[in-house]
């Protein structure tokens, strides 16, 4: 009769032990490894001119970014095109997710992401529209099935070199950050949850 108990409670913690999903940890494809001034280059290297149309909001800190996204996620772009509805062009970006940061999504959801201007391969602020070649952390709001980044630009972080780096104007950049590791980032990202 011992043997059977024993039995029976060793199964039950291997089949609990499989039935309990474990999140799996993201690969990051590059390492932090650069020096504080070419981290400072590759801040200056994303800092675009003012935009010349009012901002509705302009946010000051990752926390007050991360209020208002209902998503917030690193994706991989897979393509774009520029619409323009009413003479107000809008650039929709097919993106993978990679990594969902905050919200629901999935590993491997496909998403549309809509960001104000594309005329010659620029967004609004003259900030080029994301590259296919690269990886982006993205603050969101979902509106009718599509994505929008928070704050137009100001919630959109391109990852170069193992690092995540704001890109929009300069008057419009969050004053409490920096250019970080990605997984630093991140990290901070959720302990805000």
């Amino acid at each position: 009769m011992r043997k059977i108990s024993t039995l029976f409670i060793i199964i039950t913690m291997v089949l609990l032990a499989a039935c309990n999903p474990q999140e799996e940890r993201p690969t990051y494809t590059k390492q932090a490894t650069l020096t504080p001034s070419q981290v400072e280059a590759l801040s200056k290297g994303e800092i675009y001119p003012d935009v010349s149309a009012e901002l509705e909001v302009i946010y000051d800190s990752l926390s007050s970014l991360e209020k208002d996204s209902t998503h917030i996620v690193r994706v991989k772009i897979e393509g774009h095109e520029v619409v323009d509805p009413n003479r107000y062009p809008e650039t929709y970006s097919k993106a993978t997710t990679l990594e969902s940061i905050k919200g629901e999504m999935t590993r491997g959801q496909g998403i549309t992401t809509v960001e104000a201007g594309g005329y010659g391969k620029h967004t609004l602020g003259e900030i080029p529209v994301m590259s296919t070649s690269d990886e982006y952390v993205l603050f969101l709001i979902e509106y009718k099935g599509y994505y929008y980044v928070t704050g137009a630009f100001q919630g959109r972080f391109i990852l170069k070199d193992g690092y995540a780096v704001q890109q929009g104007s300069e008057s419009a950049h969050l004053k409490d950050y920096v250019p970080q590791p990605q997984e630093r980032l991140i990290e901070k990202i959720r302990s805000m949850k």
